[in-house]
């Protein structure tokens, strides 16, 4: 099945190349691969008539091949100091879950990794720097206020094996 969207992102081995789709290895179930769920002041992008059905509410949901733009928009007290799109998550062709920084301020990102409970410190991702995403990660639209918008990245496993009947 080809995807709604390809990703326009490479990072290392990554890559995918904007308007070509993917086709999914034979015996593989597309299942969703990431989540992006509200934390603290975010909501889905609801300030257009436009505005198609998956993007007004949250969680975000994406499969391989598809991305989606975080905004100002997506924020409950918005900032003229985040951009109209701040950042891009995406899903590469090959699984990998990908946060790219495309705002003037950077995005601010910070893991939940056991070791770092109950969140490490936020790190700043400057416009064009990506970065692979894993289970549990926070990222914040806001680099002057980083606790004030807030989305938690929840990667699943990519593809489920089809049972052979």
């Amino acid at each position: 099945r080809t995807a709604r969207s390809a990703v326009g992102l490479q990072y290392g081995n990554y890559e995918s190349v904007q308007g070509v789709g993917y086709e999914s290895p034979q015996g593989y179930l597309e299942q969703p691969v990431l989540a992006l769920d509200g934390a603290v002041g975010v909501t889905g992008f609801a300030y257009s008539m436009q505005a198609h059905d998956r993007y007004l509410h949250l969680p975000y949901v994406l499969r391989l091949g598809e991305e989606q733009v975080l905004s100002r928009w997506n924020m409950v007290r918005q900032k003229l100091t985040v951009s109209r799109e701040q950042c891009k998550v995406a899903v590469a062709a090959d699984g990998a879950a990908l946060l790219l920084s495309t705002g003037r301020g950077p995005t601010m990102w910070r893991s939940r990794a056991a070791s770092e409970w109950p969140c490490g410190p936020w790190n700043a991702l400057y416009s064009g720097q990506v970065r692979v995403i894993e289970d549990g990660d926070q990222l914040s639209l806001d680099c002057n206020d980083p606790d004030d918008a807030v989305f938690t990245c929840h990667v699943q496993q990519q593809q489920q094996q089809q049972q052979q009947a």
